[in-house]
């Protein structure tokens, strides 16, 4: 077997995780024991000072992504190719006999889910010793996540209340009497999540995508014990404790709650192109006018640490709405919705790219601003070549303007935006 062989996307985090592989492949197969190295580690800090909680995190977090690179390994080595369990791991002497879920890792207790046939997996390991500390999640993606139990998850039981009831009603029984196994894979497929069981088949996990637009973020919910979970991708930085990353949370939920804005505003303009008999779309106020958006709302008041730029092109034609965050800036991500009703994320680039045209135009502008304290449609908003196209918006008080480069999309090349009031040029990426 080989041990050292990783999928893509397996962080090699720590020395801890390199230097028990490399222990590991100078050793036979049939006599691994990953146990007994670090339990070796640990008598060995025995004399030292206590460690810490980031400490016992770290190191549960370096051991769930040793069991990962194993359970690459088993598979590779499985006649079909299925991943294993702890029983399995003992088996194939790849884990000390003698020790459970429960007794593997110190500090932690361990699940193991499987899909239908096994060949997707995660395993979480769930504090025990310290109430508040965070669990941990890993799958076979090799996807790490923090992982801390809801408080209130109202917002989720609703939300996944419906595949709750039917996974955990009475089981589907077939012509001969059996249990029918997991509902159609549509189901899970319609709720975005994937479907683990338990090795004896008897409890389940849900793992779905994050609502709030944490990038690698998930949902859990777990069927014994009957509890709800928010997973971010793992960093020592977010913290140790189940607080700290529900804090975390909190934050990202107002980047949610963003994006569900400038969504509900995408609609709003299209409904009020539709009462318009040039099909034009309206300024913020037009909207408020109309009774499209209701009335004591301001740019800055609509979204909670977020304020908004609303700009139109100069026909107003085409539109687009910014969501700036106004606080946590160090987390929370800017978003933007256009005419195309896709929500974008905007993400600072490291790009030096311009045309001449586009040079010009910022050049322009300005002067522009320093002449006049106000911005002006430039007389040029196309530049040279088939295969780009620039677009000009300004809002209606003429103190901002967008930049837009749109290339061909069968290119792959990403798409730009300048903003004037950050000073920022942005790449563009699709949110879902």
């Amino acid at each position: 077997m080989n041990v050292t062989s990783i999928k893509p996307g397996f962080p090699a985090r720590t020395l801890c995780v390199v230097a028990a592989l490399l222990v590991l492949t100078a050793i036979p197969a049939a006599a691994r024991a990953v146990p007994t190295l670090l339990m070796q580690a640990e008598e060995g800090a025995a004399a030292g000072p206590a460690p810490t909680r980031e400490d016992i995190v770290e190191s549960a977090a370096s051991l769930l992504e040793m069991l990962a690179i194993l359970e690459n390994d088993f598979a590779q080595n499985s006649e079909e190719g299925k991943f294993g369990d702890f029983e399995d791991f003992v088996e194939v002497n790849y884990i000390t006999r003698g020790l459970t879920p429960d007794t593997f890792m110190s500090g932690f207790a361990l699940q193991w889910y499987f899909n239908d046939d096994w060949t997707e997996y995660a395993i979480i390991a769930l504090p025990t010793d310290d109430p508040e500390m965070v669990g941990l999640l890993i799958d076979s993606s090799g996807r790490l996540l923090s992982i801390a139990e809801l408080k209130d998850p109202e917002e989720e039981r609703m939300f996944y209340g419906g595949l709750i009831s039917v996974l955990t009603g009475k089981p589907t029984v077939g012509d001969q009497g059996e249990r029918l196994e997991w509902p159609e894979p549509r189901i899970a497929t319609s709720y975005g999540v994937t479907i683990y069981r338990s090795s004896d088949r008897e409890a389940f996990a849900l793992v779905g995508r994050t609502p709030s637009l944490q990038r690698g973020g998930a949902d859990i919910y777990l069927s014994v014990p009957e509890t709800f979970y928010w997973g971010t991708p793992f960093d020592l930085h977010l913290g140790t404790t189940s607080d700290e990353i529900l804090e975390y949370k909190r934050i990202t939920d107002f980047g949610r709650r963003a994006v569900g804005t400038l969504r509900t505003l995408g609609s709003s303009q299209l409904a009020f192109q539709g009462w318009q008999a040039d099909r034009t779309y309206g300024t913020f106020q037009n909207l408020v006018d109309a009774e499209v958006v209701a009335s004591g709302y301001t740019l800055e008041t609509m979204c909670e640490s977020y304020r908004l730029v609303w700009l139109l092109n100069r026909d107003r034609t085409r539109f687009a709405i910014v969501a700036l965050p106004t606080a946590y800036t160090d987390i929370l991500q800017t978003y933007m919705i256009d005419t195309s009703q896709i929500v974008w994320i905007l993400t600072p680039s490291d790009s030096t790219w311009g045309s001449q045209a586009w040079n010009d135009i910022l050049a322009e502008e300005e002067a522009a601003w320093r002449n006049s304290g106000a911005y002006v449609w430039p007389e040029a908003l196309g530049v040279s070549g088939d295969q780009s196209e620039m677009e000009f918006f300004l809002n209606d008080t003429c103190d901002a303007f967008l930049l837009q480069l749109r290339f061909d999309v069968l290119r792959e090349i990403p798409t730009y935006a300048y903003l004037s009031t950050t000073g920022v040029l942005y790449e563009k990426e699709a949110s879902d």
